[in-house]
This record gives structure tokens, sequence and C-alpha cells, in this order.
């Protein structure tokens, strides 16, 4: 049995890819935010994944906030994703849950 906060994730995941594949022939902008202290990783983890997708190449942006005072640099917060046609929406969907179920088995808190 998975934990409450995994099947959450699962269950978000679905109601999101569902809404993207109902919005056929037109493009959408799907965001993925991660939070924590390790989120920037996570997000960065995931933005290779999806570099390395065809379907995908060009369409994913990286979204970073400004630097607070003290800090080094801006910090990444979220991916944008332009999704168009089912082809698109199809390896995103595939990909991220790909990538998700990666991290079940690194991360005791997924």
């Amino acid at each position: 049995m998975y934990p409450k906060s995994q099947v959450a994730r699962y269950s978000a995941a679905r109601k999101v890819l569902g809404a993207l594949t109902r919005g056929r022939g037109r493009f959408v902008d799907a965001g993925v935010r991660a939070e924590g202290p390790e989120a920037a990783d996570e997000l960065r983890s995931l933005n290779s994944w999806l570099a390395d997708v065809d379907e995908l190449r060009g369409a994913v942006r990286r979204r970073a906030h400004e630097p607070r005072p003290g800090t080094l640099g801006p910090v990444l917060d979220a991916l944008a994703v332009a999704l168009g046609p089912a082809g698109a929406v199809t390896a995103f969907a595939t990909t991220l849950i790909a990538w998700l179920r990666t991290r079940r088995a690194t991360c005791g808190s997924w």
C-alpha cells in the first residue's frame, strides 16, 4: 500500500493529465512545481528527463524566482512545459510518471 502523500500526488497528476488531454488540438502550458529543501535539485532532475524526450525538445522552460538577499543566484522553483497535440501530452505524462516512480524509490517521503 502506498503512503497517503504518494496517493495524493498520483491522484493530482491524473487530474492534471486528464485536463490536458481534454484540450486536444490546442497548445496548453503545464507547470510543475516542487517544494522542500531539495526542490531545485528535483526539478533539475525532472528537467533532464524531459530534455531527453524528442516530442518535448524545446518545450520545457525553467522558471526561477529572484534570489533572496545573501544568496548567490536565482532559485529554480518550477518547470513550464508547452504541450501541443496529443503526442506531446502523452510523452509528458509517460515521462512524469516514470520520473515520479524513481523518486519513490529514492525519497522516503514519496
